[in-house]
């Protein structure tokens, strides 16, 4: 599953995206990547198409 959440930063607004990989087994916490920052929803959108 894949969330994109928007953020303030000094600069103005910024948008991530963060999916969610699985459980690991050793330490049973969650695993999760974390996309790169964009300005706009949009092209956040589309790099997780792709």
């Amino acid at each position: 599953m894949a969330r994109i959440l928007k953020y303030e930063t000094k600069k103005g607004e910024l948008w991530m995206f963060i999916i969610e990989n699985g459980i690991d087994a050793q330490t049973g916490n969650r695993r999760e990547l974390f996309g790169e920052d964009s300005k706009s929803k949009r092209k956040q959108r589309m790099q997780l198409k792709s």
